[in-house]
């Protein structure tokens, strides 16, 4: 390749970080205190719109985030309430096929010796 020529050597220099102006904290802190320019409706609506969407997304990750102990412990329960279910289905469909019991003979009863109240009348009659 060729020399390099006498303008691009002059403008190449080394790195120094030590001639970069120093940073303190306190020149930090006063730069986040300037006054934030007011948003316009449009630019606002957009903001809260991305930050809703950037939450349902945490929300949406932290719902598939279920431990393998609850997952068979939810699994375990819904089974057991699969086979109660079955269970009184099965009793219930017993009993509407079931025969009626006979009917209780009925014997004829025996009048009784109480004849009832013999209570006045109005009227005299009795």
């Amino acid at each position: 390749m060729g020399k390099v020529g006498r303008q691009k050597k002059g403008k190449a220099s080394r790195f120094d970080p030590l001639s970069r102006p120093v940073v303190t904290a306190m020149a930090i802190d006063d730069v986040d205190e300037a006054p934030k320019k007011q948003l316009s409706a449009h630019q606002a609506r957009h903001l809260e719109r991305k930050r809703l969407q950037k939450e349902a997304q945490v929300l949406k990750l932290q719902r598939g985030k279920v431990s393998k102990a609850d997952k068979l412990a939810h699994r375990g329960e819904k089974k057991s309430l699969t086979k109660s279910l079955n269970a009184i289905k099965a009793e219930a469909a017993l009993l509407r096929n079931a025969p009626l019991p006979p009917a209780a003979t009925t014997t004829a009863a025996e009048p009784s010796t109480f004849q009832g109240f013999s209570l006045p009348m109005p009227g005299g009659a009795r």
